[in-house]
């Protein structure tokens, strides 16, 4: 009954604001309609003051946060090989093991030997081999393209002893069967494990 005391008597505050409110709002929906602008209603004006009470502050310097650029995703190559044997090549000789001949009492050949060397003499035996690999990206549909390069892959190690008497000379062993083969010096950075070879 108070409350319907209070909404009846024609001076209470809550019916003076609801009023007020209606007015304004009718107001502003007749200047929008008509293109007008709001800020030149002076009761936006009157409000102004009180906006600005209750705004935030500006803040004094802004700082925007950037991340590192980020380095591009390397592209993938295709990879795809091919090889072809090319030829059998052996390396040069080289003397891994040199002792001294040990002599056998009555035996005439070591004696014979006497003050001499055992020396063990080894090379190797490569298979040289001419690689293709595809350099273009995963996935194409092109022909493959790429860099050819030549590797060895290890085929045999090779080991002969030799006796030497004391003054003859230590020459590796003549003739062998490797003596026909290509020999060259190969670089350790072209030297690949066999299962590292293309299928």
């Amino acid at each position: 009954m108070i409350g319907d005391a209070l909404k009846k008597t024609p001076g209470s505050t809550r019916e003076q604001l609801l009023e007020k409110f209606s007015e304004l709002l009718q107001k502003y929906e007749d200047e929008i309609s008509q293109g007008k602008e709001l800020s030149s209603t002076p009761e936006l004006q009157e409000m102004g003051p009180v906006l600005e009470k209750k705004s935030l502050p500006a803040p004094d310097v802004i700082t925007t946060v950037t991340s590192p650029a980020e380095k591009p995703a390397p592209v993938e190559e295709c990879g795809f090989g091919t090889k072809k044997l090319l030829r059998t090549v052996v390396t040069g000789w080289r003397n891994t093991d040199v002792k001294p001949i040990t002599v056998i009492p009555g035996d005439k050949k070591s004696a014979a030997l006497a003050g001499g060397r055992t020396v063990t003499w080894t090379r190797e035996k490569y298979n040289e081999w001419e690689l293709h690999i595809c350099k273009l990206p995963a996935g194409h549909k092109s022909t493959h393209k790429g860099s050819t390069e030549i590797v060895y892959s290890l085929l045999d190690t090779i080991t002969e002893e030799r006796n030497y008497s004391p003054k003859q000379p230590m020459k590796p062993p003549v003739p062998h069967y490797t003596d026909g083969m290509p020999e060259i010096e190969i670089p350790a950075g072209q030297i690949i494990a066999s299962d590292q070879l293309p299928i």
